[in-house]
C-alpha cells in the first residue's frame, strides 16, 4: 500500500517539524499509539520504540526516524509486523511563512492469517494522520 497526502498549513515549516518530531507526544493525539519511548536520540537520528493498540492486537516494534531541520523526517521500520514502514514527511516552505506538507506512506506487511485486516487497520489510519497532525498544530499553535 501506498499513500500521498499534500496539504498547504499556516503555520512555519519549523512548527511543523518540531510537531512531528515530537514523537513521543503522538500517543496524546494520535489514535491507537498507546506509548512511544525513545531508545536513542541524536542531532539528525532517533531510534524509537512504539507501541499501537488496534482493536484486540497490540504492535510493539522499533522504528528509525532521520530528520533533516525543518525540511524532511523519513521514519522506517521492518520490525514484525512490517515487512516495511516508510513515513515520508517532506515540509516546503511557502508565501507569508507557510509551509506545504507532504507525507507518503509506504506499507507492507509479513504474510501472516492477520496481515490483511491489519493492513486495511492501518491503511485507513494513514489516511488520517496529516489531518490529526493539522489538528494538532492548529491546537498548539493558533489557541483553538
Amino acid at each position: 500500500m501506498q499513500r500521498c497526502d499534500i496539504k498547504k498549513l499556516p503555520y512555519s515549516c519549523e512548527q511543523v517539524f518540531d510537531l512531528v518530531a515530537d514523537i513521543e507526544s503522538y500517543p496524546d493525539f494520535l489514535p491507537g499509539w498507546s506509548s512511544v519511548r525513545i531508545l536513542h536520540s541524536g542531532v539528525a537520528h532517533m531510534l524509537v520504540e512504539q507501541q499501537l493498540h488496534l482493536g484486540p492486537l497490540d504492535l510493539r516494534f522499533q522504528s528509525t526516524a532521520e530528520l533533516e531541520r525543518s525540511r524532511r523526517i523519513l521514519i522506517r521500520t521492518s520490525d514484525p509486523p512490517f515487512h516495511n514502514l516508510t513515513i515520508d514527511w517532506r515540509f516546503a516552505p511557502q508565501p507569508g511563512g507557510h509551509c506545504e506538507v507532504r507525507v507518503e506512506t509506504t506499507l507492507a506487511l509479513k504474510p501472516g492469517i492477520l496481515s490483511k485486516p491489519l493492513e486495511h487497520l492501518l491503511a485507513g489510519g494513514s489516511g488520517q494522520l496529516l489531518p490529526l497532525f493539522e489538528a494538532r498544530a492548529r491546537s498548539l499553535y493558533s489557541g483553538s
